[in-house]
């Protein structure tokens, strides 16, 4: 759907128009999504292949460690499917690598401002594509500042660290403004997932709690209110929203719900019906951050599919070749492994940055950043998760390889006399 509308200059849903852009400019060098797979592929790896420049050697812990990863499906299977959260992913890497090296080499004056300024443009993509990255993008400014304070002051290095983010706010504004097609009108994107959102919270506490005082709706749209009571409890799931569609009453009774309204119950809700509301969210969360059930949370994707109109719009066929077929035997194997568990990179992710922020040098600052990032990034789905979706936390799974990555590179030597290398 991103590409159609990247191709067509149009906006049919409310997915991020930067991306489809990014999509659609690729399309027309190379038709497809071949070339843009590529250099989603070498942002990804090209980041990668630049770390061993920040701590001057390559443990052998590291060769082991990467025999690991590349069988693994964070790397063999998500990065070659073409979803936002994979380009989000690889972007927010790649842009915190860069703000390493600049704090590596702040004294190369040019290079540290052609790196800052590559990270700014990969931040203000990633924010554009996903906007809850901005959380990551804090990080990525916070990181900066404590990295080079030790050595510039606090008021140098925060100076930084703020006017670093206030670029990469304005060019994520300016990316989004250049990004969305003239024709298409104002740009409803932001407003559709929140009213989404609105929406599930909504019935799910209703679905909690059959005595939900639903009176903002019910002086407005009292069929609605009386659907939505119910009807809750049939097709709400923390699993995901999805499961509306059992009805075919209630989605157009939401929708038709004026915009106020909706918003006006939903702070109702969470105001007056606060321990529902956070039981439903934190179940919600449980599904997308635990994953108890992988199978059912969309963790294998391959070939080529989507909706028959959109396909011969961009002179493709669905697809599902001898190749996919293999790949998708290969991946079910890690199925129940550490290897999809969300929990399992938080841990990790922890682990690796507590032993970076020990040895605090400021490369590894900016890395433990990243992890961090990532854990807050992930945290910041227990406010907005409507499915598990596996893709959702992928940036959390990449961001804590590559900090294993980095760490095994040159693993901390604490015994060695003033922190040196040995």
């Amino acid at each position: 759907m991103a590409l159609y509308e990247g191709r067509h200059q149009v906006r049919e849903t409310f997915g991020p128009v930067v991306y489809a852009r990014i999509l659609g400019v690729l399309d027309r060098v190379v038709p497809g999504v071949a070339l843009y797979g590529a250099l989603s592929l070498l942002t990804l790896f090209g980041a990668l292949m630049t770390l061993p420049g920040l701590r001057g050697r390559a443990s052998w812990w590291a060769a082991a460690l990467v025999v690991v990863l590349a069988a693994s499906p964070t790397l063999v299977l998500f990065q070659g499917i073409v979803w936002k959260d994979v380009l989000f992913a690889n972007f927010v890497v790649a842009g915190f690598v860069c703000v390493a090296h600049a704090v590596l080499g702040w004294s190369r004056v040019r290079r540290r401002w052609l790196q800052l300024l590559v990270s700014a443009v990969l931040f203000a993509l990633a924010m554009s594509i996903r906007q809850n990255g901005l959380v990551m993008v804090v990080g990525a400014a916070a990181s900066l500042g404590l990295a080079i304070q030790p050595a510039r002051g606090v008021r140098t290095a925060w100076a930084w660290g703020l006017g670093w983010l206030a670029m990469v706010i304005l060019l994520a504004g300016l990316a989004g403004h250049l990004a969305h097609p003239r024709a298409a009108g104002a740009d409803k994107a932001f407003a559709t997932g929140l009213r989404i959102l609105q929406h599930y919270d909504v019935v799910a506490v209703a679905a909690r709690d059959p005595a939900t005082d639903l009176a903002v709706i019910a002086a407005a749209m009292p069929q609605a209110a009386a659907l939505i009571k119910a009807q809750a409890a049939s097709v709400y799931s923390p699993e995901r929203i999805d499961f509306f569609d059992r009805s075919q009453e209630l989605g157009p009774a939401l929708w038709k719900t004026p915009a106020s309204v909706m918003r006006a119950q939903w702070l109702e809700v969470v105001q007056h019906q606060t321990g529902a509301y956070l039981a439903h969210r934190w179940d919600a969360f449980v599904w997308v951050f635990f994953t108890p059930e992988p199978e059912r949370c969309l963790p294998i994707f391959v070939g080529v599919t989507g909706p028959a109109e959109k396909l011969a719009g961009l002179d493709l066929a669905a697809r599902l070749s001898p190749k996919d077929l293999a790949l998708g035997r290969y991946a079910p194997a890690y199925l129940g492994t550490p290897a999809y568990s969300h929990a399992f990179f938080a841990i990790l992710a922890l682990v690796v940055a507590a032993l970076l922020l020990v040895r605090r040098e400021p490369p590894d600052v900016v890395v433990a950043g990243l992890l961090l990032s990532s854990l807050a990034f992930a945290a910041s789905f227990f406010a907005i998760s409507i499915a598990c979706d596996c893709r959702y936390l992928y940036a959390l799974d990449l961001a804590a390889v590559v900090g294993a990555l980095y760490l095994a590179l040159d693993p901390p030597r604490f015994g060695a006399p003033g922190g040196a290398k040995t």
